[in-house]
């Protein structure tokens, strides 16, 4: 019956994430180039036009950042041409995962990426469902909670523009469910890939140190802690490789490209909370906004802090590593919080990991018979 219901839940986020792309691809005939959202105005578009004469395009405002993992896909090591026609390219290059992922389901050919990175986010959508139940019934939780992936926004929104919100969801519950059941070399791997997806994702193997120094000491294990945190150590390490052949290649960090995006925690918040009400004296549309996204702010905002409440003791392998991730959300800054599409799409870890840390689960576990030593 869990296996059954995992494969529900699997299901049900392709569901969604499908019915939302085809109603996004409706006004371009339901062709999935319509889902990178190049601009018809911008470099990529004479490229992406050049691969594929029917390659839908937007106008320049509905530009969006599915064009950055379009320029991976056809340009993974950033040795070609598509590289230098996007903006920010070393932060573009900090996260890659989503883009190298569509250029192995593409086997390297420009024309079929678009098609690509639409199944690489389905398939990855329902992993990330099937993962999520398996790891809630788990934790003691009904594996019907899976469906917090088939229903969350920003995943949703994500298979409408091609973004990495699948990806991230499946790595981190692959990890997160491997590592509980004692298979540290897969989560090992799924931690790797989703440092390479997303950056916030290089806190997972942190989040899980903190979780299994703090078993050690509650239980004085006999069992050698070391070994255990030296392959959290390995996803890291790992992307530091890739970091500094970034930093090498573009001459900068991708962390310098995106100093704008972070700043002291809350005080982003705080800013766009101003941004957003100021916006009452603004024209309809943006009006609108302003309306949603302070009620989006207070809401997801007091649920985080639930969330980080009852993870005080940090006794479960999930609950410090959403302590970690909501801590990278409200250390936002306006950028990211003020359009509720990008509110949505950044909180979507952090409101998909939340009723798993609720869960009355098995606070302190002991290794299960398949962690083999390690």
């Amino acid at each position: 019956m869990k296996l059954l219901l995992a494969a529900g839940c699997a299901l049900a986020a392709v569901v969604t994430c499908l019915a939302a792309a085809f109603a996004a691809m409706a006004p371009a005939n339901f062709a999935p180039s319509m889902l990178v959202h190049v601009g018809s105005a911008e470099p990529m578009a004479s490229v992406a036009r050049a691969t594929d004469p029917h390659f839908a395009l937007v106008p320049n405002q509905s530009h969006y950042d599915g064009v950055y993992y379009y320029a991976i896909g056809r340009d993974p090591l950033a040795q070609g041409r598509e590289h230098t026609l996007i903006d920010r390219p070393a932060y573009r290059y900090g996260h890659p995962g989503f883009g190298w992922l569509g250029w192995l389901a593409s086997a390297g050919q420009a024309a079929a990426l678009p098609d690509a990175l639409l199944a690489v986010a389905l398939a990855c959508a329902a992993i990330a469902g099937a993962a999520a139940a398996l790891f809630a019934a788990d934790l003691g939780l009904s594996p019907l909670w899976g469906l917090v992936v088939a229903l969350n926004p920003g995943l949703v929104y994500s298979a409408t523009v091609l973004t990495s919100e699948a990806a991230e969801l499946a790595a981190l519950f692959l990890a997160l469910y491997a590592w509980r059941r004692g298979h540290r070399v897969w989560a090992t791997a799924a931690m790797t890939v989703g440092c390479f997806i997303k950056e916030p994702l290089v806190l997972v193997p942190a989040g899980i140190a903190i979780y299994e120094i703090g078993k050690w000491l509650h239980t004085k294990s006999l069992r050698p802690l070391l070994p255990r945190l030296g392959l959290l150590a390995v996803p890291p390490l790992i992307y530091l490789c890739w970091f500094v052949y970034v930093w090498w290649h573009f001459g900068l960090p991708s962390t310098d490209q995106s100093r704008d995006l972070t700043a002291i925690p809350f005080t982003g918040w705080v800013d766009t909370f101003k941004r957003a009400a100021s916006f009452v004296d603004a024209d309809y549309s943006n009006s609108q906004v302003g309306a949603i996204e302070v009620a989006l702010l207070v809401v997801v905002g007091f649920a985080l802090v639930l969330g980080a409440a009852r993870a005080y003791r940090l006794d479960t392998v999930v609950k410090p590593v959403f302590v970690l991730m909501a801590l990278t959300l409200f250390s936002l800054t306006w950028l990211n919080l003020l359009f509720p599409k990008d509110f949505l799409r950044a909180a979507t870890v952090q409101l998909a990991l939340l009723p798993f840390v609720f869960a009355p689960g098995r606070p302190w576990e002991p290794s299960l018979p398949a962690d083999r030593g390690t």
